[in-house]
């Protein structure tokens, strides 16, 4: 950027808002901080939009620039300090926003060192100020069993092993902060954060609907109408689980807390079980009549019910 107008720096119009400001701002500093823009002049390109921003951010900075230019908080400079920028060896106090009457009146009314301070203080505002890193995301994918129990893990994020604790009860969206592991600051800035994003794998047996989860266990003919105790998968394992004599089809039992830990909150979600019944195939003629006799009994008690 050869150009000494900040608004063209910045790449905004001279009418433009605060809020248009701030966000060219940041736009120019992703673009050109040197951690992310390898080219040579990055750095300068840097400098001049943190130079811009000083003071086009700054309502009354603004003002003054917009009544003097660059020169009110250029601090040393003009047809007195050509070719000796920022070495003290000459100063224009009207390129500075001074005539000779306001600096001798000044000097009579012993204000003098006022002058000074105010412009060593536009001087000093002008140089770039130390900012922070950026933020750094890294996505990260884990089985549900990891969601729901949470994990320790060692990640890589452009060649550097960084551990990571992700908490029970994450899920697809989750993002898991690590703070001060994102990239390094500007001038002595602070480091960014690390940000994982979250994306849980889908599962064989269990489908997650917020905290609670559900599975389809399919059983027996007899089991469903005799009742029974049947073997149930669980995210921490087998489980026993009675069902009643006379279960239906689709009926769906509630196991309590064995769902997913409430990432912002106690206790867990639940556990839904669904049951589907197994209609057997290649009867032998035995179980052929065995179940035509069943049948013809339930439809007599049936009747008998109804009566």
């Amino acid at each position: 950027m050869t150009s000494h107008d900040y608004y063209k720096i910045l790449g905004v119009d001279r009418n433009a808002t605060t809020e248009e400001i701030k966000g060219a701002y940041r736009r120019m500093v992703r673009k050109y901080h040197p951690d992310r823009n390898k080219r040579s002049d990055a750095t300068a390109r840097f400098r001049e939009v943190q130079e811009a921003y000083e003071v086009l951010g700054d309502p009354l900075k603004r003002r003054r620039y917009d009544q003097q230019g660059r020169e009110a908080y250029s601090g040393f400079g003009g047809r007195y300090g050509a070719g000796r920028e920022r070495t003290g060896g000459g100063f224009d106090f009207r390129e500075a926003g001074f005539d000779g009457f306001d600096f001798q009146r000044s000097f009579r009314q012993g204000s003098f060192g006022d002058i000074f301070g105010e412009i060593f203080r536009s001087s000093h505002h002008a140089r770039p100020r130390s900012s922070r890193g950026e933020d750094i995301q890294y996505r990260m994918e884990i089985p549900l069993e990891e969601a729901a129990e949470g994990v320790d893990s060692v990640i890589n994020v452009n060649g550097q092993k960084i551990a990571v604790k992700i908490p029970p009860g994450v899920g697809t969206g989750s993002r898991v902060r690590v703070a001060g592991q994102g990239a390094s600051g500007f001038d002595g800035g602070s480091r960014g954060d690390l940000y994982i994003l979250i994306r849980v794998k889908d599962h064989d047996i269990f489908r997650r609907e917020g905290d609670d989860i559900f599975c389809t266990v399919p059983i027996s003919f007899a089991e469903a109408a005799l009742g029974a105790n049947i073997k149930v998968p669980t995210l921490k394992g087998e489980t026993v689980m009675k069902i009643p004599p006379g279960t239906q089809g689709g009926q769906r039992f509630r196991l309590k807390s064995m769902g997913i830990p409430r990432l912002k909150g106690r206790g867990r979600g639940d556990q839904y079980v669904i049951v589907t019944i197994k209609v057997p195939r290649d009867l032998n003629s035995r179980a052929t009549e065995m179940l035509k006799e069943f049948e013809q009994l339930a439809e007599e008690s049936d009747a008998q019910y109804t009566a």
